[in-house]
Parts: C-alpha cells; sequence; structure tokens
C-alpha cells in the first residue's frame, strides 16, 4: 500500500524546508566566531544542496552518499538525518529510515515535522496501530497537517474503526478544502 508516499513526499519536504529555518549550529555559538558559524552554515546549505540536487534527479547512491556526508560533518543537524531517511523511504527501505526520523526529531526544534515523517514511516510498515498512535503525538506535538488526519483515517479503516476513519476524512476535508482529492477519494472508498 503506497498511498501514504503522498503524503510522505509533503511531509519530507516540509521538514527539509523547516529544517533550513533551525540554526543547527546554535550550540556551537559560543565556541565559534559569527564568521565561522556562517562559513559552517554555508557549507551545510551547499552538503544538502548536492544530496537534494541527487535525490531529486533519481540518483538515490549518490543522494545518500551526500546525505552521509552531511550526518558526519554536521551530526546536530536533523536535515541530513530526514533526507536520508526520505531517499530510503523511496527506495521502499523504511525500517531503515525510521530510526533516521527518530534522530532527527531528537535534534529538532519542530518536533512535529519529524513525527509525522515517523507516522507515515510506521504507516508503510503496515503498523495501523501504532501509526494511529504517531499521528496522535505529532497532533500532541503541534501539527495542523491535514494528511495526517488522511493517514490517520486510513489506519483506522485498517484497523476496522470505520466511525473513527470518517471522522478523519472529514476533518481532512473541513480543515483544507483545496486537499489532494484523489487522496482523500481514495481513504473513503476503503470504507466501502
Amino acid at each position: 500500500m503506497n498511498l501514504p508516499h503522498a503524503f510522505s513526499y509533503v511531509a519530507a519536504g516540509l521538514a527539509l524546508t523547516a529544517a533550513f529555518l533551525i540554526n543547527p549550529f546554535t550550540c556551537l555559538a559560543q565556541d565559534l566566531s559569527p564568521a565561522a558559524i556562517t562559513s559552517q552554515e554555508d557549507a551545510l546549505r551547499a552538503a544538502i544542496r548536492k544530496a537534494e540536487d541527487a535525490r531529486n534527479a533519481g540518483d538515490d547512491a549518490n543522494a545518500l552518499t551526500y546525505y552521509d556526508a552531511v550526518i558526519k560533518g554536521w551530526p546536530g543537524a536533523p536535515v541530513g538525518y530526514a533526507g536520508k531517511g526520505v531517499v530510503l523511504m523511496n527506495r521502499n527501505r523504511h525500517r531503515d529510515a525510521l530510526p533516521l526520523f527518530e534522530k532527527a526529531k531528537q535534534l529538532a526544534a519542530d518536533k512535529h515535522t519529524y513525527q509525522a515523517l515517523i507516522a507515515a514511516t510506521i504507516f508503510e510498515l503496515s503498523e495501523f496501530d501504532r501509526a494511529i498512535a504517531a499521528v496522535n503525538e505529532a497532533f500532541t506535538l503541534g501539527s495542523k497537517d491535514p494528511n495526517l488526519l488522511v493517514l490517520r483515517g486510513i489506519a483506522y479503516s485498517r484497523t476496522r474503526e470505520p466511525e473513527k476513519a470518517l471522522a478523519d476524512f472529514a476533518a481532512a476535508s473541513a480543515a483544507d478544502p483545496k486537499l489532494d482529492r484523489p487522496y482523500l477519494e481514495k481513504g473513503f472508498s476503503l470504507l466501502q
């Protein structure tokens, strides 16, 4: 079942974008001059750009190499772990991706974004009860993403809880009228 791939890609994009907004070097600020911090940030952004360019070109092998370099050079930057996790998810290596998303969440200030990736990964593993709990945690951490409602709704349909599934699909549709219709309709069709 690859329904959450659409969600995963959206969430991954949000996670990678959010990671750029978080300064991974604040812990170094007391030891480095502002110029050194800026230089480190520029190097990190360049390495991430190379990884993303490789991933977008479908060159997963080089993307993984670049993300490994980001993780090695900047172990406190959640974007390296999340980026590598997205590549692994694209290769259907969900079990390998999960600890990377968990590490990114541990390092990040924006925990709900990475929790959403964790939820999508657990869903891909067909562990629907755990996926529901992971989505609930993402909401507890502050997520407002209606895609999570769709994901949880599909998980509810798989655990034979159609009332909860319908409620989530309806809430997702109400929260974002522009939500990916085929994705939402697929969720509703699972209840029939």
